[in-house]
């Protein structure tokens, strides 16, 4: 599951994103998970100028790319509701409680996300 950055980093092909996890990207053998939360931040971004991309071309290249998008279920509701308050930012508390009812793998370079009992893999 990526991370709003790891997918930022991979839509511009940004060298933040290192060797390893573009690989781990572009195998179409793994399945790619993204939140909703993702694009929404991505929108909010562009909204205040921080991000030059249209959220709707966004969409279509993760989609083009096989990137699945995890619909928000009543079970990532309650995992969110339960999550300890390590993180303070919505999104990333979104994305870290679907991982968690998934059992995904976040690539993230967050080390706040990483201090949750989720699985992670950096973007470096």
């Amino acid at each position: 599951m990526l991370d709003t950055h790891a997918l930022i980093w991979w839509i511009f092909d940004l060298p933040k994103l290192g060797v390893k996890a573009r690989t781990l990207i572009n195998d179409r053998r793994n399945e790619i998970l993204f939140s909703p939360a993702s694009p929404w931040e991505m929108a909010i971004k562009i909204s205040t100028g921080k991000l030059d991309i249209d959220v709707g071309d966004a969409l279509t290249v993760f989609a083009q790319r096989g990137f699945v998008q995890l619909d928000i279920a009543n079970s990532h509701l309650i995992a969110l509701a339960r999550l300890e308050r390590i993180h303070g930012d919505p999104f990333d508390r979104m994305i870290v409680a679907q991982a968690m009812v998934e059992g995904a793998t976040i690539m993230t370079e967050d080390a706040a996300i990483a201090r949750y009992a989720v699985s992670t893999i950096g973007c470096g």
